[in-house]
């Protein structure tokens, strides 16, 4: 009787051991707060479970919560300027982390307008990302800085291969101005750096504050983006190097569409609330008296005119660079290749850029900076807003997706919303009917003479000039969003210094 009791015992501990390790090994909610050395809360810095894709970012008081959470797992909280932490989460379910700064950071050169300083010497707001952080293989470098600069916000306006990009620099600070900051390239305005390739830049520097950007002033009250192009070091022998890179693109994710039955029935219910019911009725040839077609719709094929309009996307570039010099003159070479065929068809993006950079030592105390720019930029397509009615990917559902309705097919039958059901008038036939060219060329020279005073006092002049123009061409076959059987066609060119 004992053997049978202790049996039993060992039993009974066995299925609650197992039954503990079923309760720890499930997931569960944890929060907590990330503060800086000072208490300070971190807003907006990245937590998330270790070699997973579960994360979040810490809201306007430094707090988060994070769910699925495993005992056994590491959350990593990384903020840009401070070091990484990584902490192992066990039973704790609240937590209080503090990022400490990363001192190497501090030791940086920055850029700021009237020279260079270390950043640990800057009072001011400044945000830096070096060369090595640039390396995303976008048309536009301007993208490749999303969430690399704190207090920056990059978006791209739309979907196209060399489309425009926004840029604020801590929000906009007007409603019917623009809100673009300034951009400076090795100490010259531009009005975009589209034109120059990620292997042609150093560094970039934002300034963000009042104090920062007081020196350009006016112009710098969204911000200024500081840009410093490559230059050949001291002593460098000459070298020759390619970068290039391949790569295709297809659409993450598409939007389910309607079936021909479903698109029928809420065509005919919503043509039913605003009293065209039995045109609708009529048209696709249902109900009773008009054949009572519905079921049959079930064997209709549908188009996804979406899935129509797009394709895989390719992308591919190429740069080759020349640097070299001695101890009196340095020059950079620098010649760079871009082109893409963008998802939707019938878009694309094409460059061809490049740069001569040479700084000659004209004796001990003299220094002479030239340099020449020049950018041609070939674009393709039309995927702009028109009358708020979107693109024609994004109106693509406004559209008949079935090609004969078993009906009578009348569209006046629909009134203003004929030509959506018109035999030939889809998002197809606009798209391909339509023509969009942009073709921009820039040059631009710049020129500095810097004279040592005495270490530590400098004096520098620079000047420079550029031309830029542009051509667009536009041709629709009398099918856009807003038309139908009227034809379109414009060219303008602008020229300017």
């Amino acid at each position: 009787m004992n053997l049978n009791l202790q049996i039993k015992r060992c039993a009974l501990t066995f299925v609650m051991s197992m039954l503990c390790l079923i309760v720890f090994a499930q997931s569960y909610t944890v929060r907590g707060i990330v503060t800086d050395n000072s208490g300070e809360p971190i807003i907006g810095a990245n937590v998330s479970v270790k070699g997973t894709n579960n994360g979040t970012i810490t809201d306007f008081d430094g707090k988060f919560t994070l769910d699925d959470v495993k005992p056994a797992n590491v959350l990593e909280v990384s903020y840009i300027g401070y070091i990484t932490q990584s902490v192992k989460v066990g039973s704790m379910a609240n937590f209080t982390i503090m990022l400490h700064e990363d001192d190497k950071t501090l030791d940086e050169v920055v850029v700021i307008g009237y020279g260079t300083m270390k950043k640990r010497d800057i009072t001011g707001a400044v945000s830096s990302v070096s060369s090595d952080k640039i390396i995303d293989p976008v048309s536009n470098v301007t993208q490749a800085l999303q969430g690399k600069l704190s207090g920056v916000f990059v978006q791209s306006t739309d979907g196209r291969p060399g489309g425009a990009v926004k840029v604020r620099v801590r929000g906009g600070g007007s409603i019917t101005q623009s809100n673009e900051p300034l951009y400076i390239v090795d100490g010259f305005p531009v009005s975009s750096i589209a034109d120059l390739s990620a292997e042609q830049i150093e560094s970039i520097d934002v300034l963000k504050d009042a104090a920062s950007t007081a020196i350009y002033g006016s112009r710098g009250a969204n911000g200024v983006v500081l840009v410093t192009t490559r230059s050949a070091q001291t002593g460098d022998k000459v070298r020759v190097q390619y970068d290039g890179y391949y790569q295709t693109k297809t659409a993450a994710k598409r939007l389910e569409t309607l079936n021909a039955q479903e698109y029928v029935g809420i065509t005919w219910g919503i043509g039913t609330m605003l009293g065209i019911g039995d045109n609708v009725a009529k048209y696709f040839g249902l109900g009773s008296a008009y054949g009572n077609n519905f079921a049959a719709y079930g064997n209709v094929a549908a188009h996804d005119y979406t899935d129509d309009l797009l394709r895989n996307g390719r992308a591919h570039s190429h740069n080759i660079s020349i640097t070299g010099g001695s101890e009196k003159t340095k020059m950079a070479f620098n010649l760079n290749y871009f082109d893409e065929d963008g998802l939707k068809k019938k878009s694309g993006f094409e460059r061809f850029a490049t740069a001569l950079k040479i700084n000659q030592k004209v004796s001990e105390k003299v220094k002479l900076d030239l340099e020449f720019h020049y950018s041609e930029a070939n674009t393709e397509g039309d995927e702009t807003l028109q009358d708020s009615k979107g693109s024609v990917i994004t109106s693509a559902y406004m559209y008949r997706p079935i090609d004969n309705p078993l009906g009578t097919g009348d569209k006046t039958l629909f009134g203003d919303g004929m030509k959506n059901v018109d035999d030939d008038y889809n998002p197809v036939s606009i798209n391909n009917g339509t023509e969009q060219f942009v073709q921009r060329r820039n040059f631009r020279a710049n020129a500095g003479l810097e004279w040592t005073i005495v270490d530590g006092l400098k004096f520098r002049t620079e000047f420079g000039g550029g031309r830029g123009n542009s051509e667009s061409r536009y041709y629709n076959n009398g099918y856009s969003l807003n038309s139908k059987d009227v034809n379109s066609a414009s060219i303008s060119k602008t020229n300017g210094w």
